[in-house]
């Protein structure tokens, strides 16, 4: 009987002091969160891990995993749309530079990056847009702009009839008025690259729908040079004019030719060019 009160006994005071002890940890590690949140809310927050450059990238270059690296930093700090894990971005194509050191976000990279189609000897670079609605709508996937770098006194031509091969807009949250920053990708040669990246760091980025009757192969000299039937117009005309009587004395039924202009160009008719700016 008293063996049995002893064991008794023995097992409330190992259960008592199994509570104790669950008890003790249980405030320990309420003790360690809630210094881990105070010391997290001190530096600006938690810590997450983010994609990064290892050098520098150009547009049009494949990412491989050597380059990137992950890091871990404040939540607080990580940029809108920053990849998390290599996967999401290795043999992907870049549309914009990326230097050591830069998070990798989805606005580097085209949208539905498979589906891109870029032709041989060129690179997919993205040209943003300042209008959304009108933009989108016109400038569609398979159409050909003309690109501008559009300055404060002057504009010069980057590239023209260029593919564009996709279309997209990114709501911007800073915006009050809560407009879409839109842009579209275009295909762009390997020589040009550079002077766009450049351009689009200093200048604002303006295309422009061409008239579909655009001669694109036309020498840049052409408004120079006069037409063969030009030419023989003002032959002709100053051949009747060496046989015609003066004007003084020629009859009211002989009618007196202008001469051609010099150009020989007649008034091109003019047509409409839709613009849209960074």
């Amino acid at each position: 009987m008293l063996k049995r009160k002893q064991l008794l006994l023995a097992l409330l005071c190992a259960v008592i002091a199994g509570v104790c002890a669950f008890m003790f940890f249980h405030n320990v590690q309420q003790s360690a969160q809630a210094a881990h949140q105070q010391l997290l809310s001190k530096y600006g927050g938690e810590h997450v891990a983010i994609c990064m450059a290892r050098r520098n990238l150009e547009p049009g270059e494949i990412v491989h995993a050597r380059d990137v690296e992950v890091k871990h930093t404040l939540a607080s700090l990580v940029p809108e749309g920053c990849f998390t894990t290599p996967d999401e971005i290795v043999d992907r194509t870049l549309t914009a530079c990326v230097v050591k050191g830069e998070a990798f976000v989805k606005r580097r990279f085209a949208p539905d990056d498979t589906a891109l189609r870029v032709p041989v000897g060129c690179v997919a670079v993205s040209v943003p847009l300042r209008s959304s609605a009108v933009a989108l709508d016109l400038v569609k996937p398979g159409v050909h702009v003309n690109v501008y770098a559009t300055g404060e006194q002057s504009s010069v031509l980057l590239a023209q009839r260029v593919l564009v091969l996709a279309s997209a807009s990114v709501n911007q949250k800073s915006d009050s008025a809560g407009a879409l920053a839109s842009w579209i990708v275009v295909a762009v040669p390997h020589s040009k690259v550079q002077e766009f990246v450049s351009a689009s760091k200093k200048t604002q980025m303006t295309v422009v729908l061409p008239s579909s009757d655009e001669d694109t192969n036309a020498p840049e000299h052409a408004s120079t040079r006069e037409p063969e039937n030009a030419r023989e117009n003002a032959s002709e005309d100053t051949r009747v004019n060496e046989n015609a009587p003066s004007r003084a004395n020629a009859p009211a039924s002989v009618s007196t030719r202008s001469p051609v202009p010099a150009t020989g160009f007649a008034p091109a008719p003019a047509h409409s060019d839709l613009l849209y700016q960074q």
